[in-house]
């Protein structure tokens, strides 16, 4: 049989030594860089960009190509047009910088910066519509689409939406960033395009060397220098072996030399590193990206089946698919399904350079990868081209027996697609816990032959196929053979498919997946959902609604809030972008790990436990200390002080480094010092912990309870708060009407911070220079003093600004922090220790988990009577920031409840020690004019008709209408003080501020804002500083949104006195010279007359803003598919109370980005333990799924109180970065609506039932409580 392509090995490519390349070039933003074998062969990109070629505006985090920080852009030659290339975006962090050998790569740094005026529209778009508040991400998001834009393809609204897959934004919500970038689209609404520049200006020819006047030509006379198809062989210095081969012959060659257990590792893409990132390590690395015909392409015919290349990209695969579909829809129309399936396999940006052959790989070398490209190309019958290095022959085999062939010595040339004849029905699902950028649940494939006319009769045996059941499951065969012959448009054949599908399918279980139950019943679901999809009007119209999956809309927004302009305190309160967003936005903001490194400075890693609540028996760091580049081990015993990096955060110890027993699987044993950062982290690896006295690590409340870990409210000194209790709880209870009782969980959540924990610190002459991603710098100083057992004036702190925070840099970040310092100190040289995001996760604490058990009595009118509730707080191995407290005091605020019994109480675990995260969930009865201002703009009793007659109309689809009405309350404790100085230059009147407090997500334009205003000055005369602890001395933490007010407070107070100040010298100026001298003259007198120009503050009790109250409320819109449990938020309506809003544009921000991070704790974010060892298996971008902009609400629209001066705050203004986090609850009351809408209907079930959070996919599902034999119904 012969290859449906030529694969041509030609002869044997014995290369000259002089002819084979030692090292490879590529371009980086119009510069060469040479890459020799001074370089491991496993660099990463984004590593060599950064480190090399020093362009810090490519970020990173995850290092698995799931959050988009490091998207850069790459144009290659394109092997399928000779002479011709192709543009796209790629993550850095997965593409192997050996691998970029010809290629033209742009960064953030290459589109446009402050100094040349040079920016893109792109970036402009993201400046104008607030697109940025830490900014982290930005550089990524804007790539992605520039990527997208140089790829040649029209960018439409919907191109957009769909490019953001693969980033993540923890910050703002998407929805400015969405509008941002379809502001610049083809089809941009008007709107929209009228405040931006036009779409056709976005790309012609832009390039850095001729501004504004088209391509220069730089870009094509460096291709001539960098070689593009050269054979190269590498020998670098860590012992590892380069090839890239340009013919098949040399492929089979390499191969053949390899010695009997040599792991190799063929790179086309590399992206399947960041789903199995403990594959390896290789010595042999071999890329196939020279070989060209392994990129060729064949669209199929009638008689003829389509081809791909083993090294055609996922994406070059679908459109070669929708071709095939457009040209042959009788043999092909599968192939459009199969490619929209394919765009829902990871994202934009690893699909670009992902080849389906790495794909099919993984699942031959792990069974239980549920691939979506196995599971399509098995169900459409395509066969597999292999080549064999032995004696360079070809085979041709199935899908199923590639699973059990040996590929040691083999490689994927090409697959074939043959046409499906006529009759033929085709169907797959991908069921995921968010919309994009997540593996499945479970997948499937459906491929019937059926004669429509003969009552839809099964003609030929079926393909069922199922991924993610278990290892050796694939085929449901035994409903295939049920299934030939039989007719769908038969009810008892579905009902008994479906029963005999559900003995077949046995799911394993595995602690990180979704349950047995879930993934069986979730089979038969499909199964019912592929039936009624191909029947379609054939059965009754309720039932319809089972075919398709939840269709969503283009997104869209729209934010309200006063506009008018209030002279007496402009600028405050006028609608400004940050201050900072133009550095934002073409890379240049500096963050920690921006910096350059210093000649001497060393690069440190965690040495991380694996085990909980186990006795360390020994650690052994002599592996790790052999390698090249290791300096030393640093651990407990290094400290000269206390070990503990906690001093003001809580009255408990928490060590730095573990000594005897380890209480969590994460926890520190110590850090590994080397020269550069790759040799800390591989040496760190080679660290040998064993353990023993081993007992099974307790990792949730109810074990926590079960095992006597409890300790009641009043008796424990951190709480902030004992019981509350009013009226007579036992004597009500006995006599109210009616009495409800159960329990309510609630699940941590990972804060998601862009930027990872990182610290820099510096050995001075005086001491240390620290330089941290810190909350809190004053506990951060005072902890590193600690732990170095040296006076706090030895010891500077200094924050430029924050990649996100959301309170787990208050005090976990000081982990990091004095880690660096101990390995600082002990070799005297500066340390650098900056995590990655799976240590980050592991070693750090997340949200407390909560539980609640209460007893609420009420009567016949649901008037609420008594309440008694025992909270429980998981506040992980030590009591040291429990919130439960807080909670106390706000609980009883739901409703006037006369009779109250609340116990607080916290659990310890054996887990991290949680830490503060944005807004515990408080709710309250609301303001009486924001309800019915808010019924009203929400249209929520006509919706409410249209919802309750869509219910009746669907069986298979419900929707939800719930309205969330929420009270804040910001309290000012006497420990919240910040330290502010304002200072005028008399060279030319500007003004410089200083405060003490940190993060980056408004804090510095506000002050500025208001300096601006309290000055009478332009806001483009006034700078912030750094903060840092000489002048921003004993400040406390920045959380809770409460840093922006005192700091502003602060501000207005120094800038009054400073004001009061010039107005006097200004006075005695008027009185000699009779005119109003200008503002650089009365600075230059004041100076003249030494008078200070420099102004402190220091928030004083008595001067505290007064605690008030946030008000709010939300109605939000949901619809579920009931046979899968996925759902889609079709609208949501906020309304904020903000006051005064200082920045209209800063405060819906806020109100945006809280409401998405509270729909993530409430919905997606789930974190799953192994309970053998405690480690958390939910440490990543694979398991842990935070919102995307694909989550977000299709209709989003948020409008600022009108009309709502505050007179105790801040010139008017309330805080607003907490309480719309509240609101997000209102996604549970929801989907509690449309589950009972389905409960009620099918199941005649209108019971209360309790719904624990986060409200996953699988639990919305098992909550509808689907019974096959009675429901799966034809009509």
């Amino acid at each position: 049989m012969e290859s449906p392509l030529e694969h041509d090995g030609g002869e044997e490519n014995n290369v000259p030594d002089t002819l084979q390349q030692q090292s490879i070039s590529l371009v980086i933003n119009d510069h060469i860089y040479t890459v020799g074998s001074n370089i491991p062969p496993w660099t990463r990109l984004v590593d060599f960009i950064r480190e090399q070629a020093r362009l810090p505006g490519t970020k990173v985090l995850c290092r698995e190509g799931g959050c988009g920080l490091c998207t850069v852009v790459a144009t290659v030659p394109d092997h399928e047009k000779p002479g011709q290339e192709k543009t796209f975006s790629v993550h850095a962090c997965q593409a192997l910088v050996y691998a970029c050998a010809g290629w033209r790569v742009e960064t953030i740094e290459q589109l446009g910066t402050r100094f040349d005026s040079s920016y893109h529209p792109l970036q402009r778009a993201l400046h104008g519509f607030y697109g940025t508040q830490c900014g982290f991400c930005s550089p990524g998001m804007i790539m992605t689409i520039y990527g997208q834009l140089k790829s040649g393809h029209p960018i439409t609204s919907a191109k957009v939406e769909e490019s953001l897959d693969g980033n993540i934004c923890r910050c703002t919500g998407y929805r400015p960033i969405l509008d941002a970038f379809k502001s610049q689209s083809v089809d941009a609404d008007e709107q929209l395009k009228c405040r931006l520049v036009d779409i056709e200006e976005v790309y012609k020819g832009h390039c850095k060397k001729k501004k504004g006047s088209g391509c220069g030509g730089c870009c094509k006379d460096m291709k001539k220098d960098v070689a593009l198809t050269r054979e190269q062989t590498i020998s670098t210095t860590e012992m590892g072996q380069w090839y890239r081969p340009t013919s098949l012959i040399r492929v089979y060659s390499i191969l053949k030399n390899l010695r009997t257990k040599e792991k190799f590792h063929i790179a086309v893409g590399n992206t399947g590193q960041g789903v199995f990132k403990d594959d390896g390590p290789y010595s042999v690395y071999i890329s196939t990206v020279g070989i060209k015909d392994l990129y060729s392409t064949r669209v199929g015919s009638t008689s003829a089946p389509v081809v791909l290349g083993a090294n055609v990209s996922l994406t070059r695969a679908i459109e070669v698919f929708r071709d095939a579909a457009l040209e042959s829809p009788g043999a092909f129309a599968h192939l459009d399904i199969i490619a929209k399936h394919w765009q829902f396999v990871a994202n934009v940006s690893v699909r670009n350079i992902g080849s389906w052959a790495g794909n099919l790989m993984m699942k031959h070398s792990h069974r239980g990868f549920q691939s979506d490209i196995y599971l399509t190309l098995l169900a459409a019958g395509a066969e597999l081209t292999l080549g064999h290095a032995a004696d360079a022959s070809t085979s041709h085999i199935n899908l199923e027996q590639f699973l059990v062939a040996d590929m040691s010595r083999s490689i994927i040339l090409s697959v074939s697609l043959p046409p499906a004849l006529p009759n033929t029905k085709f169907r797959t699902f991908k069921i995921t816990p968010r919309a994009v950028n997540a593996h499945a649940y479970v997948n499937a494939c459906f491929r019937m032959e059926v004669d429509i006319e003969n009552d839809y009769e099964v003609t030929s045996r079926p393909t069922i196929l199922f991924g993610g059941i278990n290892p050796s499951f694939i085929h449901a065969a035994n409903t295939e053979e049920f299934l030939i012959g039989r007719k769908l448009n038969d009810n008892a054949t579905i009902v008994e498919a479906a029963k005999i599908l559900g003995s077949e399918v046995k799911p394993d279980n595995h602690p990180q997946d979704a349950s047995p139950k879930y993934r069986a019943q979730l089979a038969q679901a499909l199964l019912f959902k592929t039936v009624i999809g191909f029947l379609d009007k054939v059965v009754g119209v309720r039932v319809r609604s089972a075919g398709p999956v939840i269709d969503r809309p283009l997104s869209s927004g729209k934010q309200s809030f006063d506009m008018k302009k209030e002279e007496e305190v402009w600028p405050v309160g006028e609608p400004l972008p940050k201050l900072e967003s133009a550095a934002q936005i073409s890379g240049e903001a500096t963050y920690l790990d921006d910096v350059p490194y210093l000649p001497n400075e060393l690069h440190a890693a965690l040495v991380l436990t694996t085990q909980a609540n186990a006795k360390i028996k020994f650690v052994d760091a002599t592996e790790a200390l052999k390698m090249n580049g290791v300096v030393n081990f640093v651990d407990a015993s290094d400290i000269p002080g206390q070990n503990s990096f906690v001093v003001e955060a809580g009255p408990y110890p928490d060590p730095v480094f573990v000594e005897e027993r380890c209480l969590y699987a994460g926890q520190p044993v110590g850090v590994v010092v080397a020269e550069d950062r790759n040799a800390a982290i591989c040496a760190a690896k080679l660290v040998k912990v064993e353990y023993e006295d081993i007992q099974r690590p307790v990792l949730t409340i109810k074990e926590a309870i079960k095992a006597g870990r409890v300790k009641v409210g009043q008796n424990v000194e951190s709480f902030r708060a004992g019981t509350s209790s009013q009226g007579d709880v036992e004597g009500t209870m006995k006599t109210v009407p009616h009495k409800v009782s159960g329990e309510l969980s609630q699940g941590t959540q990972y804060h998601f911070h862009m930027e990872a924990l990182a610290a820099r610190v510096i050995p001075t002459e005086e001491g240390y220079d620290v330089f941290s991603t810190s909350q809190w710098i004053t506990e951060t100083q005072s902890a590193t003093a600690q732990v170095l057992n040296i006076p706090a004036n030895s010891i500077n702190v200094s924050v430029r600004r924050l990649g996100g925070a959301f309170g787990s840099k208050i005090s976990r970040q000081n982990l990091v922090s004095t880690a660096a310092a101990v390995a600082a100190r002990k070799l005297q040289r500066p340390v650098r220790l900056v995590v990655d995001l799976n240590t980050n996760m592991t070693c750090a604490g997340w949200r407390e988990p909560y539980c609640s058990k209460y007893e609420v009595g009420f009567d016949d009118a649901g008037k609420l009577l008594a309440l008694k509730v025992e909270l429980y707080s998981d506040v992980g191995h030590v009591p040291n920031e429990p919130s439960v407290g807080i909670l106390v005091n706000v609980l009883q605020n739901v409703y006037y409840i006369p009779n109250l019994d609340v116990t607080p109480h916290i659990v310890t675990t054996d887990t991290a020690a949680n830490t503060w995260c944005r807004s515990p969930v408080e709710r309250n009865v609301v303001k009486d004019d924001i309800i019915p201002l808010l019924k009203v703009k929400a249209a929520y009793r006509e919706r409410m008709i249209e919802v309750e007659q869509y219910n009746q109309d669907n069986r298979w689809k419900k929707r939800g209408l719930s309205i969330m009405p929420a009270r804040y309350t910001y309290v000012y404790l006497p420990e919240w003080a910040f330290r502010v100085q304002v200072t005028i230059y008399q060279h030319d009147g500007t003004v410089a501020v200083s405060h003490g407090g940190v993060m980056g997500q408004g804090i510095n334009t506000k002050v500025a804002q208001v300096a601006a205003y309290v000055l009478g000055v332009p806001l483009n005369q006034v700078k912030i500083k750094a903060t840092e602890t000489m002048i921003g001395a004993n400040s406390y933490v920045t959380g809770a949104f409460l840093g922006s007010d005192l700091c502003a407070h602060g501000v207005k107070v120094a800038c009054t006195a400073l004001h009061q100040r010039l107005e006097e010298v200004k006075t005695r100026m008027k009185a000699k010279t009779r005119k109003e001298p200008t503002w650089q003259e009365l600075v230059k007198k004041c100076h003249s007359d030494h008078v200070d120009l420099t102004e402190h503050y220091w928030t004083a009790a008595k001067e505290h803003p007064q605690s008030y109250e946030v008000w709010s409320a939300c109605c939000l819109e949901i619809e579920v598919d009931i046979l899968t449990g996925m759902y889609m938020i079709r609208r949501a309506d906020i309304i904020q109370d903000c006051g005064r809003s200082m920045n209209p544009f800063l405060d819906v921000g806020q109100v945006e980005g809280a409401f998405l991070m509270g729909i993530g704790l409430f919905t997606t974010e789930l974190v799953k333990y192994d309970p053998a060892t405690g480690q958390k298996l939910s440490n990543g971008t694979w398991e842990y799924k935070p919102p995307t902009a694909l989550d977000i609400p299709a209709d989003l629209r948020v409008t600022l109180l009108p009309n709502a001066m505050h007179p105790k705050g801040v010139l008017g203004s309330k805080a607003t970065g907490e309480p719309p986090f509240c609101l997000a609850y209102s996604v549970v009351t929801g989907l509690r609506h449309a589950i009972t809408a389905f409960r009620t209907d099918e199941n005649g079930d209108d019971s209360w039932f309790e719904m624990d959070v986060p409200l996953t996919v699988e639990k919305v599902h098992q909550l509808c409580g689907i019974n096959p034999d009675h429901h799966f119904k034809l009509e």
